[in-house]
């Protein structure tokens, strides 16, 4: 192919290509271009000193609650939950997204398109949310009502709220109804969402034993003999064995533990059960060991109860020291001292976080808390039964039939032919 028609080719491929970029990008009917497109949603927030100067945000969600998140010296908290500490990095996420916002198409604001946006004053829908920010002496930094999500259709279609993906959010801040492309993932759909719910996270196969002490003196031990054996009780008879499930059940307590809420610390022990508590000490096999303390269901709701968390370690016995250490068994003690060290370290900031609360945890998840022996023990099954006497030669215990010999199994001899 000669070398215009190339050059003629490529031409004709740039502008098909610009038309299919200008008509992507033009307005759709009825709908006029915005000149605040690209331009930041909350002006207030673009002065990094106001952006750090939030020290209250208060959420309105359609259900007509308040949650208040504050910022204290320790970092946020959840005023309304105690003073319980917020998760940091999603509440720093979620402030930071608002600064990020930019206009993506301004939006009618007659009445009916906002409340078909979910932008309308007092609008049930769930997917609103009012959010105030302040600083610390009260005075309002931004306001804003975050309303349905805009979803974009796979096939290039129009927008509709019943098909596609979420793409974007509908606004209304600084006086104006607009569409944004961020659909802001750390909004809060509850005020659990935003709390360091991780109550702890053990690994079953860390553990060397389980205690288990309840208020009538009942006591459960469970030991693994070594580091591959299973837990078990040191007193297993012959015609016992270990109830796996039930074991492992107890083993995982608390793996992955999270909270439903907190208590209110103003609740006295014997209302939460914790005058008759029933008390788990997990021991680890790097000498970390963790003392749960379970109370009683949580008032009016069956599915949750009570529980409070510590925890200690003790490290193990130094070695004799030897009249001659080498270089490496010096290394060696200073790389076990360090490790213990940072144990240590970590007891202590766990207890920080846990010594003054009381959580209130699903009750599906303390099941398997017992002092009982019975649940976790179960006779071993009988012996398969042995073969009955006679039975190879009759065959009538296995339902067969007995085997024919050689000359059973011989056909008949044929007569001889005549003459």
């Amino acid at each position: 192919m000669k070398s215009g028609k190339l050059i003629l080719l490529a031409l004709i491929a740039v502008v098909v290509i610009g038309l299919a970029v200008w008509t992507s990008r033009r307005p759709r009917p009825g709908q006029s271009p915005s000149p605040e497109s690209g331009t930041p949603v909350l002006s207030s927030l673009q002065d990094v000193d106001r952006l750090n100067s939030i020290a209250e945000i208060l959420i309105r969600p359609s259900t007509g609650e308040v949650w208040r998140f504050v910022r204290e010296k320790e970092g946020w908290k959840a005023a309304d939950r105690f003073g319980y500490p917020a998760d940091f990095e999603k509440v720093s996420n979620f402030l930071l997204a608002l600064r990020r916002l930019k206009v993506g198409r301004r939006l009618p604001d007659d009445p009916a398109s906002l409340a078909r946006f979910g932008l309308a004053p007092g609008e049930a829908d769930g997917d609103s949310r009012e959010v105030l920010l302040k600083n610390a002496t009260g005075h309002e930094i931004a306001l804003l009502r975050i309303g349905k999500e805009w979803y974009r259709t796979r096939a290039g279609g129009e927008e509709s709220w019943g098909g596609g993906f979420p793409d974007g959010r509908y606004l209304w801040a600084d006086g104006r109804a607009v569409l944004v492309m961020d659909t802001l993932p750390d909004l809060p759909a509850s005020r659990r969402d935003w709390l360091s719910t991780e109550v702890a996270n053990v690994g079953s196969y860390d553990i060397r034993s389980i205690e288990v002490r309840d208020a009538d003196g009942r006591h459960l031990l469970l030991q693994r003999p070594d580091s591959t054996g299973a837990l078990k009780v040191p007193d297993l008879a012959a015609e016992e064995e270990m109830e796996s499930a039930k074991v492992n059940s107890l083993a995982n307590l608390l793996s992955w533990l999270h909270f439903e809420d907190v208590a209110d610390p103003a609740l006295s022990d014997d209302v939460m059960g914790f005058d008759r508590p029933t008390v788990v000490v997990m021991t680890l096999t790097n000498g970390v060991s963790y003392t749960v303390s379970v109370g009683g269901a949580k008032e009016g709701e069956g599915g949750s109860r009570y529980l409070r968390l510590s925890a200690a370690y003790v490290p193990p016995a130094a070695a004799e020291e030897k009249s001659e250490g080498s270089e490496k068994d010096e290394k060696a003690a200073a790389e076990q001292e360090k490790a213990q060290k940072k144990l240590a370290e970590e007891v202590k900031a766990f207890n920080a976080r846990h010594a003054n609360w009381t959580y209130i945890v699903a009750a599906y998840k303390l099941e398997a808390v017992s002092a009982d022996r019975a649940p976790f023990v179960k006779p071993k099954p009988p012996p398969a039964e042995t073969a009955k006497e006679g039975t190879a030669e009759t065959g009538e215990a296995s339902g067969t039939l007995p085997v024919p010999t050689v000359e059973e199994a011989a056909p008949p001899a044929p007569e001889a032919a005549g003459p």
